[in-house]
């Protein structure tokens, strides 16, 4: 089924880059497919917009102050179909098929795959530096000011080596 998926992708994506590069009728759903897949590539756009759309989102995160408020976040944002921590969901189970049961699952590691964490090839070394620098820099551009006052360069980067740590124990522990 993996090599199924795969080429599903590969079709995919070969489907929305030729509707993009083609030209449609205006209003036309090929028109939408288009402009919403080119938006994605704007990269430029991307950068001058920063984090600026997700301003409402950090503020309410920002503005979380318990575990409960956290966990009913966590509820509300995987309605619209963001990842969290902890995912829960109801499906066959796996030793007898003719039952549903519900399933509950962490969800922790920030790479596509757990074996990125366990690839010593330059690929995976790769992977694992260009992580380590998207969380430095999300934090940056995502925590408090406030917080980052109280935080220098080289604490900031030892809490993100020790999330990138915490990440490659969790991908550990999901192999055993």
């Amino acid at each position: 089924f993996g090599k199924l998926a795969d080429l599903s992708q590969i079709r995919i994506k070969r489907l929305l880059e030729e509707t993009a590069k083609d030209e449609h009728d205006p209003g036309s759903d090929a028109q939408k497919v288009g402009d919403f897949y080119n938006s994605f590539l704007d990269e430029a756009a991307a950068e001058t917009a920063g984090v600026r759309p997700l301003a409402d989102e950090i503020e309410t995160i920002n503005g979380l102050s318990s575990t409960a408020a956290i966990w009913q976040h966590f509820g509300t944002i995987s309605q619209i179909g963001v990842s969290n921590p902890v995912g829960a969901f109801v499906s066959q189970d796996a030793k007898q098929s003719d039952t549903y049961i519900t399933q509950i699952i962490q969800s922790g590691t920030s790479l596509p795959d757990r074996d990125y964490y366990f690839n010593d090839e330059e690929s995976g070394q790769l992977a694992r530096a260009a992580l380590k620098k998207y969380i430095a820099r999300f934090g940056e551009e995502c925590l408090p000011a406030e917080w980052l006052a109280d935080l220098d360069a080289r604490e900031l980067i030892e809490t993100v080596a020790d999330d990138l740590a915490l990440q490659f124990s969790i991908s550990e522990d999901e192999l055993n």
